[in-house]
């Protein structure tokens, strides 16, 4: 699976599928064009880092903490480390978020739908 495709998908995750029609409402579509390239070349540059860290060795399983706590060394390792749980709970945190948005709107359009059709509401 590589390095760039778990980052990819970070980037084009489900906050970005949901607000991107407001955010093109706020910052107008070069706006939007630039955010969207500077969130890519920051993946991109994340892509490229990680795969020279990789290349310099042999990589055993447990993940890119491990990798980078004994390519690095502990005190680098443990930086980076803090950071990149850091950005794994916001991302969780993010993924939670974009879900109950979507489940929300998708019951209110619903409940709205069935109002105006006459149907009786019971909750």
């Amino acid at each position: 699976m590589g390095v760039y495709l778990p980052c990819i998908q970070n980037i084009f995750g489900v906050i970005l599928f949901l607000r991107m029609t407001w955010l093109v409402g706020i910052g107008g579509v070069v706006g939007t064009f630039v955010i969207v390239f500077m969130c890519c070349t920051t993946t991109m540059l994340t892509a490229i880092s990680m795969s020279a860290i990789a290349t310099n060795g042999v990589v055993p399983a447990g993940g890119s903490y491990y990798m980078i706590s004994r390519s690095l060394g502990p005190e680098f390792g443990g930086a980076v480390g803090i950071c990149f749980y850091l950005g794994t709970t916001f991302a969780g945190a993010m993924y939670i978020l974009g879900a109950i948005e979507l489940l929300l709107v998708r019951n209110i359009i619903s409940l709205i739908r069935l109002h105006h059709q006459g149907a009786a509401l019971s909750f």
